[in-house]
């Protein structure tokens, strides 16, 4: 997390880097909280209260980002919770494709982040 919000919310991208917008104060703020509940469906037990995923935290990595089936859950799962989709989703998708973007997305110049990754049940 400090990464990315390094990489989108510094004055200049890091060298060798190149990026598309800059967050402020605000937006880094509003996208730390996304995230968090982005990543708290998928670390939730799959049969306590919430009906998360059951992953273990020190599985999740950004780059889950990257795979349409981990979305398909979440969003099939953010329906089940409400009952319909909102606008908070569709931003959410908006900031992953950002992110996987050719040249300037974060998880494109970050390939390490997909050392991380680890086969699930998706």
């Amino acid at each position: 997390m400090e990464e990315i919000l390094r990489f989108k919310t510094s004055t200049f991208a890091a060298f060798g880097q190149q990026r598309n917008g800059v967050w402020g104060a605000e937006t880094a703020s509003q996208k730390v909280e996304h995230f968090g509940l982005w990543f708290g469906a998928f670390t939730a037990p799959s049969e306590g209260e919430v009906q998360g995923f059951g992953a273990k935290p020190e599985t999740l990595t950004f780059a889950m980002m990257v795979f349409p089936q981990v979305w398909d859950w979440y969003l099939q799962w953010r329906e089940r919770r409400r009952g319909f989709y909102t606008r908070w989703e569709i931003d959410m998708l908006v900031i992953a494709a950002a992110l996987c973007r050719e040249e300037t997305g974060w998880l494109r110049q970050s390939p390490k982040i997909a050392a991380n990754l680890q086969k699930s049940k998706v």
